[in-house]
């Protein structure tokens, strides 16, 4: 399985007259949720009430090939207007009673009305053209939490998480096609995710609680009976209120069975009511933050509670490894240390959506490494070099690889295997505009910094004139700047991406055309060495955004072939940046290397822009 969609479909086909959805405008089957999602889906991409149809237009999307983002209607317009800037959609989808609030925000996104995307009829053609390239990774919803620091975070959950998750949480509790759930979370709330592909494997029936039952208790339990639901998949300040207000005096709904209830500590006073009502209902604590999809940890309530027992949060779901580690990122093992709470395991969500800052922090961390070994590395070879001889380089340089493989193995996470999406497939990818511009500027850039830091140490010595003695420290700081290039580029990355490096490379292609000149003063010189070093990554982290972003937006096939564009492009060219190099310096010496160097620059440069502009294209085809 790739696709929840086929827990709706498999539940249609085998139970297409069972009620699947349930709310207090009436009643939709499961044959009707699939028409319903399938019609939303074949016309396009939330902003209605917990209702059938706002599932039926999450579902569509999803159809679509899209994934959705719910926006509740009891939030904040500020709050509203921060999701839909980090989101950065371009259409939604709404009730028509609500179109002239989505026309007040004054927001760049087309609105759609549920009700004309209702109206036409499924594109079969278009559906089966968008699940031939789905694949279980693709994200499904993604939910939006204030996080520590108020500013909304949107953690985008793949199919293949939900998946997981769901092969073993309802065979858990023992929940069937014969339950009833009673869907208490808004849709904007990751409870929602149990109760929806719950009700959507099992062949269950979900019945859509209104808000407004949770402040007219008697209300709520009078529907609960009414509907005899029998699975309660609840937060725990839910259960606490008809505790509170002392519900069960009024009525008990006889017919559930299971209590799972998550989202903070359980009040041992409050579930000791409702286990004294409700005596013979399994109960559950469970927990997990939003990004580890649902929940990590589950904990049966086997016995009745004491006052002021304190739950403990249980053992770990099948397919989630738990752990502790301590502040210096070592296994707590021993009972009574303290350590932060760590999960690995399939169901792990697949980050936060459009979070640049933090995807660029990553690379240049990541490219930061190469630079870190550069100024290290360089002088360290040298010493062992000749203090040992040069073979005695190669086995060091073995025995750090040999000490680092085991470590390599315990922290490299476990990754599933995919589908083979076929090799000229993946390589379809380099016919695209946006990825062969892209190895060429990047083959053009490091063309350009190797064929003159190919020679930089007889630059150094026989164009400088400086001691030969004086190369290990120059080198040393020369590897600072290429460090410091890296976390400048990092920035970049976070900042515009690939709109800012014209300027790096007009910059890079000055710095090179004036080296003849500044090679012949020592001083002159070092500075413009310097600067080349300051200069030589700084489109590293750019480059590999791009190449990640066009492989999950267009290419998810051939993701691990984008990943390696910047780093064989990079290879490539400095190759060809050598061969260029050692031609020019035969013929006429080290001061003219600057010169094809700086052609290179251009030809970078030129790249740069035509790239831009094809994204641009994109941009505008996509929009239209």
């Amino acid at each position: 399985m790739t696709n929840v969609l086929e827990y709706l479909e498999r539940s249609a086909r085998t139970s297409p007259d069972k009620p699947a959805l349930i709310d207090p405008g009436g009643m939709c089957t499961y044959a009707q949720l699939l028409d319903r999602a399938r019609r939303v889906g074949s016309g396009l991409t939330g902003r209605m009430e917990k209702s059938i149809s706002a599932l039926c237009a999450c579902l569509g999307c999803v159809y679509a090939g899209c994934f959705y983002v719910y926006l509740s209607p009891d939030q904040p317009r500020s709050r509203a207007e921060q999701i839909l800037n980090v989101a950065q959609a371009g259409v939604v989808i709404t009730a028509w009673d609500r179109m002239p609030e989505w026309q007040a925000l004054g927001l760049d996104l087309q609105a759609l009305a549920y009700e004309d995307l209702l109206a036409q009829q499924p594109d079969e053609g278009a559906l089966a053209a968008v699940r031939e390239q789905a694949r279980d990774l693709d994200p499904l919803y993604c939910n939006f939490t204030s996080g520590s620091t108020g500013v909304p975070k949107g953690v985008v959950v793949s199919h293949r998480s939900v998946i997981d998750f769901m092969n073993y949480f309802p065979d858990l509790f023992r929940i069937t096609g014969e339950d009833v759930l009673g869907g208490q979370a808004p849709l904007d709330f990751d409870v929602s995710v149990k109760d929806i592909y719950t009700t959507l494997k099992t062949g269950a029936t979900l019945v859509l609680i209104p808000r407004r039952m949770f402040s007219v208790v008697t209300e709520l339990l009078d529907y609960l009976c009414a509907h005899r639901v029998t699975t309660l998949i609840w937060a725990v300040s839910a259960l606490c209120l008809v505790a509170q207000f002392r519900g069960f005096t009024y009525r008990v709904p006889e017919t559930v069975n299971k209590v799972l209830f998550s989202g903070e500590q359980m009040p041992a006073k409050f579930l000791r009511q409702w286990q004294h009502y409700l005596p013979d209902a399994a109960y559950v604590n469970l927990y997990g933050p939003t990004e580890i999809t649902c929940n990590c940890t589950y904990y049966r309530v086997d016995h009745p509670v004491e006052e002021g027992e304190r739950l403990p949060i249980g053992r770990p779901f099948p397919n989630e490894r738990v752990f502790l580690l301590d502040g210096e990122g070592q296994l707590v093992t021993a009972p009574g240390v303290q350590g932060e709470l760590c999960v690995a395991g399939t169901a792990l969500a697949l980050g936060y959506w459009n979070a640049p800052e933090q995807t660029a922090r990553a690379i240049s961390l990541v490219y930061g490494g190469f630079s870190v070994a550069a100024v290290l590395g360089v002088p360290l070879g040298t010493a062992v070099c000749q203090i040992l001889g040069w073979r005695w380089t190669f086995a060091v340089i073995l025995a750090m690889g040999a000490a680092l493989l085991p470590l390599l193995l315990r922290s490299l996470p476990a990754v599933p295997a995919q589908a083979d999406s076929g090799l000229l497939k993946s390589f379809s990818i380099l016919w695209d505009p946006r990825c062969s511009l892209c190895v060429g500027m990047i083959l053009c850039s490091a063309s350009a910094t190797y064929i003159v830091y190919t020679y930089l140490s007889p630059i150094l010595t026989e164009t400088l004139g400086l001691p030969a003695g004086a190369v290990s420290p120059l080198l040393l700081v020369m590897g600072a700047c290429s460090a410091a290039s890296n976390l400048i580029s990092g920035r970049l990355g976070e900042r515009g991406g690939l709109r800012t490096l014209p300027m790096a490379f007009a910059a890079q292609a000055v710095l090179f055309a004036l080296l003849p000149l500044l090679l012949g003063n020592r001083w002159a010189g070092l500075a413009g060495v310097f600067a080349m070093g300051l200069l030589m990554y700084l489109l590293n982290t750019p480059a590999q955004m791009h190449a990640l972003s066009l492989a999950e937006q267009d290419y998810p096939f051939a993701s691990s072939l984008c990943a390696s564009v910047q780093p064989v492009s990079y290879n490539f060219g400095i190759a060809i940046g050598s061969f260029i190099g050692s031609a020019v310096q035969e013929g006429w010496g080290f001061r003219p290397l600057g010169l094809p160097a700086a052609m290179f620059a251009l030809a970078a440069l030129g790249l740069n822009l035509l790239l831009l502009r094809a994204n641009g294209r994109r941009t505008a085809a996509a929009a239209s």
